[in-house]
């Protein structure tokens, strides 16, 4: 399982509520067709691990990626306008 930082909890949230509002569907840490992690949108799937926040569901990610992930911390780097979401193992 990946750890999340409060800090990252806090920025899913605001790209959530900034780019998706979608009732039933929540962000996924997913792998793109070019090989590379970022987020997507999506409705949860039973496989799905699932994150939370203050009791919101704010990440799923398939059982797969989260094995190859696990044991490392989702956290937010950079200045306020220029924060970014990475991986840390």
């Amino acid at each position: 399982m990946i750890r999340i930082t409060d800090s990252a909890k806090s920025r899913l949230r605001k790209i959530w509520f900034n780019r998706v509002r979608k009732p039933g569907f929540i962000l996924r840490l997913a792998v793109n067709h070019g090989g590379q992690i970022g987020l997507t949108a999506s409705e949860q799937k039973t496989s799905d691990e699932v994150y939370e926040n203050k009791g919101k569901k704010i990440l799923l990610i398939d059982q797969e990626l989260a094995a190859i992930l696990d044991d490392t911390t989702l956290d937010i780097r950079g200045r306020k306008k220029e924060r970014v979401l990475y991986l840390l193992h």
